[in-house]
């Protein structure tokens, strides 16, 4: 149940950032022009390495550490962009 929440708050997240970012520029003057798109970037490659947990989880088996890892660490990566994109920006 948790990882469903877990998923669509994610989701949703992600797709915030997507509209956010069709807006007009910010952060050229400071040299984040471009960490919005980064942002997106890494949470995308997040969301396409959370299909392999949510299969894995529906066969009701372990899932590897190095998923999860790979999973969270890029994640964490593209919000810690995403923060410096929004406060320095």
């Amino acid at each position: 149940m948790y990882g469903g929440l877990h998923g669509l708050i994610g989701i949703a997240g992600f797709i915030a950032l997507l509209l956010a970012l069709r807006g007009p520029p910010r952060g050229e003057a400071m040299g984040v022009g471009d960490f919005g798109r980064v942002a997106a970037a890494l949470l995308a490659v997040a969301l396409i390495l959370a299909f392999p947990i949510i299969l894995v989880r529906l066969r009701h088996r372990r899932i590897p550490g190095l998923v999860i890892g790979a999973h969270a660490t890029i994640a964490v990566s593209g919000v810690v962009i995403l923060a410096a994109y929004t406060l320095v920006g």
